[in-house]
């Protein structure tokens, strides 16, 4: 008798798969389209500089610079480059990947990928709100808030977020198993 040389796909390779699939296809169609980070990127600079205005600072955005691949705000006696690092889109495309990957039906999906990415546009937002009170305040624990604290705080935001989702969406996955 001749055995199969067939694996039966895994749910988690599947799973894989479709997330690195996912990815991929979000990272080539944000580097085709500059527009979306632009526009993604103003979007975060201009609700953190909405949010330290009603902190009771001075902030302004100057997005003309977006262009060129940031946005500026002039806040108090601080200038800030705000890059699409700075907004955490990186991991919006990751938790938009992860989300698309997990089973459920499309509605869900795509209604999973909008609030995601407006609740991450609400943590970059924060980010960069916690930061400017840091460079005002404590200007010499800016390098240390920026470069390691704000990342640790941001990954664990999406891993929240998709934890979230993960929860939301197992009904549909035990639907999908039996």
């Amino acid at each position: 008798m001749e055995q199969s040389l067939v694996v039966p796909c895994r749910p988690i390779l599947k799973y894989l798969a479709s997330l690195v699939g996912s990815y991929c296809l979000l990272v080539v169609f944000v580097s085709r389209v500059p527009s979306i980070s632009h526009h993604f990127t103003d979007l975060v600079t201009t609700g953190a500089a909405f949010a330290l205005s009603n902190l009771g600072f001075v902030a302004e955005v100057y997005s003309q610079a977006t262009h060129v691949g940031y946005a500026e705000i002039h806040f108090n006696s601080t200038v800030y480059r705000v890059n699409e690092d700075c907004t955490g889109l990186s991991l919006v495309l990751l938790v938009a990947a992860a989300i698309v990957a997990i089973p459920a039906p499309l509605r869900i999906r795509i209604w999973g990928v909008v609030l995601m990415s407006f609740l991450a546009a609400f943590i970059g937002c924060m980010r960069i709100v916690v930061l400017g009170c840091v460079a005002e305040y404590q200007a010499d624990l800016f390098h240390l808030f920026h470069t390691y604290l704000m990342e640790v705080a941001t990954v664990g935001a999406m891993l929240w977020i998709f934890t979230g989702w993960g929860n939301f969406t197992s009904p549909y996955r035990r639907l999908s198993a039996s």
